[in-house]
């Protein structure tokens, strides 16, 4: 039994994993755009709260009302 890979799957390989990082970082970048758009608002930047903090917040609420309705 053989372990060796041949070159094509290997270049299939490190084309998904690039697909799957820039993904990562997409949804990374339009968390970021949307949190600190957000965070621009009046009501929440009287708050003065991070948006890091707020987007971290408003995920973890979001999910909780998902697992919620789920069950």
């Amino acid at each position: 039994m053989s372990t060796a890979r041949s070159p094509s799957s290997i270049a299939s390989a490190g084309a998904s994993r690039r697909g799957q990082l820039n993904g990562i970082l997409l949804f990374v970048a339009l968390f970021a755009a949307a949190v600190t758009r957000v965070a621009a608002l009046p009501a929440i930047s009287g708050l003065s709260i991070s948006p890091l903090i707020m987007g971290i917040r408003g995920c973890g609420v979001r999910q909780r009302a998902a697992t919620r309705h789920a069950g």
